[in-house]
């Protein structure tokens, strides 16, 4: 509990010298929601070293994949799209979480990386809920159908 709440404390003093040691403690959480102190105070905290470092955790094997890819996606809103796009192409197990992602912020010029992922017979049925969605969110946000733009 100490140490919870010395993170909330750091984060709301946006204090960059901790990044290091709340991206440790995230690391060492064992599961998406323990993560919650830390996913705030790195959000406050923000910054150009805390996205690197969530962007090498969002393409990692493990767990913590998750995490990392929601609170990049919060803080970069975005610009964070084009390392979706990696995790989409990847193994990792954040890609539930990046397609979530891509649903909110995508573009239609992801609709051609996101329809072959969205085949049910040739593409991973594991995901073929989150990619509909996202072609679904997109087709939506942006008035497309599946000719392209509508009138």
């Amino acid at each position: 509990l100490a140490k919870d709440w010395i993170i909330v404390e750091l984060g709301n003093l946006k204090e960059e010298r901790a990044a290091d040691l709340i991206l440790t403690h995230l690391t060492d959480m064992k599961y998406q929601y323990d993560g919650y102190v830390a996913d705030e105070a790195l959000k406050s905290i923000g910054g150009k070293h805390v996205c690197q470092q969530l962007e090498k955790m969002a393409l990692g094997p493990d767990e913590t994949s998750r995490n990392a890819v929601d609170i990049l996606c919060a803080i970069e809103q975005e610009k964070c799209l084009p390392t979706m796009r990696k995790i989409l192409k990847s193994n990792s197990p954040a890609r539930t979480n990046a397609l979530q992602a891509m649903a909110r912020l995508g573009s239609p010029d992801d609709l051609p990386i996101l329809i072959p992922l969205s085949d049910y017979w040739t593409a991973d049925r594991l995901y073929h809920y989150w990619t509909m969605e996202a072609i679904a969110s997109i087709r939506q946000r942006f008035r497309y159908n599946v000719n392209g733009p509508m009138p």
